[in-house]
């Protein structure tokens, strides 16, 4: 048995949603409704147990505007089922695809970031490509990201 941490768990959950996504855009484009109806209900899924998982108790604001974005995501993956209409996919893909660059960037490998913890707080107000601030990264932000998964999605973006 392998097991992984949570957020290279995140990451293989977005690298799924968006293969089941394009998967499901190509069925559309095809006219193949099982194939369709298939996919986008896997990427469906995933993406619900992504906003599921937000704890908004960790970061209020930050799970507050994910949780939107889920909700984009998920409202146009039913939209493209209504309408037979691949360009609401295509808006999923586009959504998902800058946050999953962003957990790209945290280093999921052992080594220290910043927190001392092999976790590197980033700032997401900023598109996730800069460090957090000091506020940020304070031991108790640090402890939060190792309590379980829910903490984890909302401090160690």
């Amino acid at each position: 048995m392998q097991t992984v941490s949570p957020g290279r768990m995140i990451v293989m959950l977005y690298e799924g949603a968006l293969r089941f996504l394009e998967r499901g855009r190509v069925a559309l484009q095809d006219r193949n409704i099982e194939t369709r109806a298939i996919n986008l209900n896997k990427a469906q899924a995933i993406v619900s147990e992504l906003r599921f998982a937000l704890d908004h108790g960790a970061g209020a604001t930050f799970t507050r505007d994910l949780e939107s974005l889920y909700d984009f995501v998920i409202s146009e993956i039913n939209q493209a089922v209504l309408t037979q209409d691949a360009v609401h996919v295509t808006n999923a893909m586009e959504t998902l695809v800058p946050l999953l660059e962003a957990w790209r960037q945290i280093p999921m490998n052992g080594t220290s970031g910043p927190t001392g913890n092999g976790t590197e707080v980033v700032n997401l107000s900023n598109g996730g490509t800069k460090p957090a601030t000091e506020a940020s990264s304070a031991p108790d932000s640090a402890s939060k990201q190792d309590s379980g998964m829910k903490s984890h999605l909302c401090v160690a973006v």
